[in-house]
């Protein structure tokens, strides 16, 4: 749990959305606020909208293991700086798209990076316009959703 807060926490720090892998215990429903903009239909949404130039990352901050969805491996291998931050030091990289690796914990990495930033601002990224539409997604039809 400290990690996923400790991700969370980062995302909204840098203004970057977390876009949970379909195996992430961060893809509940409705676990995207104004704290964490968590992305949890990230698959979806990158199934429906082929990735273009404003949606290719320029970093990617992995944490934890293998990627299993295809798309959202896609989106990550498209960034600049792929960095994985793992505690086992397992390499699992399918399409050879990590420039950087840190093996240990991520939760003490995920803080001293917040910490490290402090007042600094950063542009917000434009991934996080697939907050907005995953919310949406969620709502459904009738309940603030797309028809």
């Amino acid at each position: 749990e400290a990690e996923r807060l400790a991700v969370a926490a980062l995302g909204s720090r840098l203004g970057w959305p977390v876009l949970p892998d379909v195996s992430s215990g961060l893809r509940g429903p409705h676990r995207s606020t104004a704290f964490a903009p968590v992305v949890p239909l990230v698959d979806l949404l990158l199934a429906a909208r082929p990735l273009s130039g404003p949606l290719a990352p320029d970093v990617c901050f992995q944490v934890g293991g293998r990627i299993v969805g295809r798309r959202l491996q896609g989106l990550a291998a498209s960034a600049r700086s792929h960095i994985v931050i793992e505690p086992h030091g397992e390499r699992c990289d399918p399409l050879h798209s990590v420039t950087h690796r840190v093996q240990g914990p991520a939760a003490p990495l995920m803080c001293s990076l917040h910490t490290q930033l402090g007042n600094r601002r950063l542009a917000p990224s434009p991934l996080l316009a697939l907050c907005a539409a995953s919310r949406a997604l969620e709502a459904g039809p009738g309940r603030g959703g797309a028809a």
